[in-house]
């Protein structure tokens, strides 16, 4: 089953276990495991229950059997709209070709309960699969394969070049009209919004034309029978079967001649005839639902987005329209009797009438058709006729192609086949068959203003009128097919207001070719490349603005413009421009012209290319910033002004501005700028001259720091204090610790008695006893300076002469015997401290002296040590001899 295959796809590109992959089969197969739709539903029981039926396309060959549904599509076509009846009991899942990927079926709109099939292989086959479900149990499913095949053979046809690009219309029975227009290139892309007609809701119905109309029986009222009570539009499209005998039967076309050489399906337009119904209420709205209408507007056309842009034409573009068109004597001749006209006689239309329009879209010249097929009133009779009009505003240059008259027309398929290069000097070349007998109703070209570019007003007749402008953005020409006509509701029509009737058209085998521009020549010979090339038109360069004082070389002025030929085409073309006139010293703006090489091209009108250029005062004033105090390396160490003064050689000055730190609004500068606090302050300014230029907002940064460095002092690690008393047995390591927290330290310097000392070292002071002083210098950037002494007393102990005789000892300054002698004499004298005699502990220390100077001991004892022990021993004795 699919719902399998779909679980073993799943469960395989996931890597699932087979616990997951049985709960993911649980979930898929549940009611809620699939999107369903609301499809049409046979009534009772008519169909099996999961059997179905195909409503749309109507040509699908379902085998209930086989389960499978095959739909052939003609060239071309781009989407197939499924729709499907089905038992009320099941719900419908649409698959694409990978049985993963669902289609949606529509559940509101015009398309309600249709799904696209779209994205075709470009094999020509492509797969969808339709899953139907039992409600009440969602393992009994049956699914239909369902095979698309588009025909992928280009259709014979004459004239067709290598390079030419065909875009059939593909009418086709049942399909509605606004599918019909969207799986075509020439309405891909809009789908409804490639059909004109009164979109917006009926004044009278509050429904659009589509919903107010359309059933998927087809079913239509004629005009002749048309319901006042009926609160539908007044107008419809419709397919038509061209081997549907029943509906061309119905209509009165089952034997119009020509009809079994169609080769498409039948489109058929019908406007009704507007009337106000017995309470009063007008039915007339006929134009874009418009109420009151002057005009009544049925049309299809060629979508312009990029996906339709071959369906469409620009300058130089060669396209060739086709469509075969019937129109019947209920709209050429009088349904009844009218003033002096009696039933059956060719009506004779008073305004506008357009059954084909080659119109231009965007533009400011978009009023009238650049060239239509139309019906009109000619010579006092009703003719058919195909025109050119090269004005968007104006009617009276109108160029007719062919005029025939209604009798050689009505009640029979006509063969049209016309090709129009745009360009201003254009051609058209038409050609009109009688399709049952094959007689030339008309062959023969004709040169024409096909380029609508945008038309200004001449001075002199004060009519619009092209002039030397390129065409405008999006500017191209669309194809227009429908009943697109003036009513007769209007003040001055009250004389044949009567005379309006409804209408009917029929069109078939529709389709357009982009032709190759470069190879393609008119079926009379007239040859596009062999036509002069004279520039009509040139792209305007955007106006130049420069400093006064550029030079005339320094312009930059374009060496090419973009230049439109009376080809249609576009090329670019080296221009020479003049100095004549300009002088960069003075402000204001001049018009440069120049002068096109035309070289092989033609420049009849003399054309001359211009571009403004304007001198002005372009450059922005110079401010600058004067700090006052000037800051030292940055910093400044009192409160700061800032001066600002600018410059501006031109326009002059307007304003100067400034804003502080994160400031948003800027302030006016009206005098020098105060800085009193400690820290770092951002100035922004910038300033305005008279024309607007805005300098570039520059920036400077103030910084201040009123505050000393602060600094500890250590030694051996403990913070030094003032009267600090140390023994000169050890040395002292003096460390110096500075901090500034703005601006940072500049310089430091430790002395000691005036001498400098290296920062962490170690003073050995062995041996000099007294007061001694540290000094501390530090110096932050921005100049502020600490500067401290301490005093510190070095003393001498008993117990550190005896550590002062090891650290000699070992380092060989100080031997034997004489560290013996030493030794008794220091122990003694502690002996004798110990008692409380200091007396006696002092002779004893001179006994250390006398070991210490005797001559024969010299050798053991170095000049150094004897004088730090000598002096200790000194300043022992004299400690313990105070009285």
């Amino acid at each position: 089953m699919f719902f399998f295959e779909v679980i073993k796809q799943q469960a395989f590109k996931r890597g699932l276990s087979l616990v997951l992959s049985f709960a993911l089969i649980l979930s898929l197969i549940s009611l809620s495991g699939f999107p369903t739709s609301s499809v049409h539903a046979a009534t009772g029981d008519s169909l099996g229950l999961l059997e179905i039926e195909v409503n749309k396309p109507v040509n699908a060959v379902v085998d209930l059997n086989q389960a499978t549904i095959h739909i052939s599509l003609p060239y071309g076509t781009l989407y197939q709209m499924l729709n499907v009846m089905i038992n009320p009991g099941v719900t419908t899942t649409l698959f694409r070709s990978n049985k993963l990927t669902t289609i949606s079926f529509a559940a509101s709109g015009i398309n309600k309960g249709d799904a696209k099939m779209d994205q075709f292989s470009t094999s020509g086959t492509t797969l969808y699969y339709l899953v139907v479900t039992d409600k009440n149990n969602s393992m009994n499913s049956r699914t239909y394969t369902i095979t698309v095949t588009v025909d992928m053979t280009l259709p014979p046809i004459t004239g067709m070049g290598a390079n030419d690009k065909y875009l059939p219309l593909n009418i086709r029975g049942g399909e509605y009209v606004w599918d019909v227009m969207g799986a075509s290139k020439i309405g891909n892309g809009s789908t409804t919004g490639s059909i004109e007609g009164p979109n917006t809701p009926s004044s009278y119905s509050g429904k659009t034309w589509s919903q107010s109309v359309y059933d998927r029986s087809g079913d239509y009222p004629v005009a002749s029978t048309v319901n006042e009570a009926w609160l539908g539009e007044n107008m419809y499209l419709q397919t038509i079967g061209r081997n549907d005998t029943n509906a061309l039967a119905k209509y009165g076309i089952a034997n119009m001649p020509g009809t079994d050489k169609l080769g498409t399906d039948i489109l058929r337009y019908h406007e009704f005839m507007p009337f106000v119904t017995p309470d009063g209420v007008s039915r007339d709205d006929g134009d874009r639902g418009e109420v009151g209408s002057d005009r009544q507007r049925l049309e299809i056309k060629s979508n312009t987005n990029a996906a339709s842009s071959d369906a469409n034409s620009k300058g130089g573009d060669i396209v060739t329209h086709h469509w075969r068109l019937m129109l019947p004597s209920e709209t050429l001749r009088f349904q009844k009797d009218v003033g002096d006209h009696h039933a059956g006689d060719f009506i004779a239309p008073h305004r506008f009438w357009h059954i084909f329009q080659l119109k231009e879209i965007a533009g400011n010249a978009a009023g009238q058709p650049v060239a239509t097929l139309s019906l009109v009133s000619s010579e006092g009779k009703g003719q058919l006729e195909f025109r050119n009009n090269p004005d968007g505003g104006f009617a009276d240059r109108i160029k007719p192609l062919f005029t025939i008259p209604f009798e050689q027309v009505v009640d029979r398929w006509l063969d049209f086949d016309v090709t129009i290069l745009t360009a201003d000097n254009g051609y058209i070349y038409g050609k009109l068959i009688d399709l049952e007998t094959g007689k030339v109703l008309f062959e023969g070209g004709m040169t024409a203003e096909t380029y609508r570019r945008p038309e200004v007003e001449n001075p002199i007749t004060g009519r619009n009128e092209r002039g030397d402008l390129p065409v405008e953005s999006g500017q191209q020409n669309r194809s227009k097919w429908g009943l697109y006509r003036g009513m007769y509701n209007g003040a001055g029509d009250a004389a044949y207001a009567d005379e309006f009737q409804s209408a009917t058209m029929y069109l078939s085998d529709t389709y357009l070719i982009k032709r190759d521009k470069d190879s393609y020549i008119f079926h009379d010979g007239w040859n596009p490349k062999d036509q002069p090339k004279d520039i009509v038109a040139w792209a305007r360069s955007k106006e130049i603005t420069v400093s006064k004082g550029t030079a005339f070389g320094s312009l930059n002025l374009p060496s090419q413009l973009d230049v439109t030929l009376s080809t249609g085409l576009t090329e670019k073309v080296n221009v020479t421009w003049s100095s004549a006139g300009y002088n960069p010293d003075n402000m204001g703006t001049y018009r440069i012209y120049g002068g096109f090489n035309v070289n092989s091209l033609m420049n009849t009108k003399n054309i001359k290319p211009y571009i403004d250029v304007t001198l002005r005062d372009l450059t922005p004033p110079i401010t600058k910033a004067q700090i006052d105090p000037m800051p030292q390396n940055g910093w400044l160490n009192k409160e700061a002004s800032v001066t600002l003064s600018v410059y501006d050689d031109l326009s002059g000055v307007a304003k100067t501005e400034y804003r502080l730190g994160d400031q948003a609004n800027w302030q006016t500068y009206a005098g020098p700028i105060t800085f009193t606090n400690d820290g770092v302050s951002r100035l922004e300014y910038r300033s305005i001259d008279v024309v607007g230029n805005i300098e570039q907002t520059k920036e400077l940064i103030v910084q201040i720091d009123k505050s000393k460095p602060v600094f500890v002092l250590t030694a051996d690690g403990i913070p030094l204090a003032e009267g600090a008393v140390f023994s000169d047995d050890r040395p002292i390591t003096l460390l110096l610790n500075a901090n500034d927290a703005l601006s940072g330290l500049a310089t430091k310097e430790l002395t000691l008695n005036g001498e400098r000392l290296t920062n962490g070292a170690s003073v050995d002071l062995a041996g000099k006893l007294g007061l001694h002083t540290l000094r501390v210098v530090i110096t932050d950037q921005a100049g502020n300076t600490m500067d401290e002494s301490v005093g510190l007393t070095i003393t001498a102990t008993p117990e550190g002469v005896y550590k002062l005789m090891d650290r000699y000892i070992e380092a060989g300054e100080l031997k034997s015997p004489l560290v013996e002698q030493l030794r008794n004499s220091l122990n003694q004298a502690l002996h004798q401290l110990d008692k409380g005699d200091k007396d006696n502990a002092a002779k004893h220390m001179q006994d250390f002296l006398k070991h210490l100077n005797n001559e024969p001991q010299a050798n053991n004892v170095s000049a150094a040590v004897m004088f730090v022990l000598g002096t200790d021993a000194n300043a022992l004795i004299t400690e313990w001899s105070a009285k």
